[in-house]
């Protein structure tokens, strides 16, 4: 399952890049609340896509798809909004 690995290797990025950002004086609080958020919503996406992916349940894959799919496009935008470098 090609796209199962390519998206736990997506997921481990975002996770990477939160768990590396720190908060500097007069750091964009907001976007940090929001980068942490829709972290949160990748992590459920991700889990939810190896479910799909288990039973088989393509509709479910879309799904989560689109949830993960969104939340990285709100992510990368908080990541600039806090002044950080998004390579995604």
């Amino acid at each position: 399952m090609d796209w199962l690995y390519q998206t736990s290797v997506i997921y481990a990025g975002w996770r990477n890049e939160v768990n590396a950002v720190s908060t500097p004086a007069g750091a964009n609080n907001a976007a940090l609340q929001e980068i942490l958020k829709q972290h949160d919503i990748l992590a459920a996406a991700t889990a939810g896509m190896y479910q799909a992916a288990a039973a088989q349940d393509e509709a479910l894959y879309r799904r989560h798809l689109t949830a993960l799919t969104q939340a990285t496009d709100t992510m990368g935008s908080a990541f600039r909004a806090y002044g950080l470098n998004c390579p995604y």
